[in-house]
């Protein structure tokens, strides 16, 4: 994924600092991250950001 902007960067730090302290799971995380990424790459995510943190909070 693209980090465009700083909120981007933000977001991902977020995540990445929830697997730190072992409230997500890192497999979770990256499981969630390659499909987005294939949304995105067919055409179906138009905010993979957006699409990732809706996967990520169900």
């Amino acid at each position: 994924m693209q980090l465009y902007d700083i909120h981007s960067r933000d977001f991902f730090a977020r995540l990445l600092w929830k697997v730190a302290r072992l409230e997500l799971k890192p497999e979770a995380l990256i499981t969630q991250v390659k499909r987005v990424e294939a949304n995105r790459r067919e055409g179906w995510a138009k905010k993979p950001g957006a699409l990732l943190a809706h996967r990520l909070s169900a």
